[in-house]
Order: structure tokens, then C-alpha cells, then sequence
């Protein structure tokens, strides 16, 4: 399983407009073949910082999500330009021997 857990810091004033994508964003993830979780959350100490956690079947089915055209239009074209800062990490999921 290929986890993503990914950061964002939005712009002053831009918060709100973010977490609006963001939830714009969860159904056409999840409907993406190879997406088994899209989860996102709000920093409940600072609304400005959302924390995405996600998993794919494989790092392909991760490569696929960025081609999609909502992954463009919804996380390149409104969430990206109102972000000061996008931090990603990518984890493997440790699962019973």
C-alpha cells in the first residue's frame, strides 16, 4: 500500500476557500481506481493547516491520481495558488506478517 500524507498551509484569508477544494476534491479521489482512502483534515489549532492522508493500491495508482483532470482543475488550479506552503511524504503501510 503507498501512503501519501500531505501538508498545507493556506494564505491568510484563503482558509476557508481551501477547505471548500479540498472537500471538492474527496469524491473524485476516492472514485479513482487504486484510491483506498482520501481523509482530510483541519489543524483544529490553526484552520489555516490541513492535513491530507491518503492511500493507494501502489505507486502507480498514486502516479494515475495526479494525471486526473480533478487532481488539475481542483488541486493545481484552486488549492495550489492559495497555499503558502505544500510539504508531501510518502510512507509504505506496515500491515500483519
Amino acid at each position: 500500500m503507498h501512503v501519501v500524507v500531505a501538508r498545507f498551509t493556506a494564505e491568510p484569508g484563503a482558509e476557508d476557500n481551501v477547505a471548500a477544494h479540498l472537500a471538492e476534491m474527496i469524491p473524485h479521489a476516492l472514485d479513482e481506481p487504486g484510491c483506498r482512502a482520501y481523509i482530510v483534515n483541519r489543524l483544529e489549532d490553526d484552520p489555516a493547516v490541513f492535513l491530507l492522508y491518503e492511500q493507494y493500491d501502489d505507486a502507480d495508482a498514486f502516479a494515475e491520481h495526479g494525471k486526473t483532470q480533478a487532481f488539475n482543475d481542483i488541486v493545481l488550479g484552486k488549492i495550489v495558488p492559495l497555499l503558502k506552503e505544500r510539504k508531501r511524504e510518502i510512507y509504505a503501510l506496515v500491515e500483519p506478517a
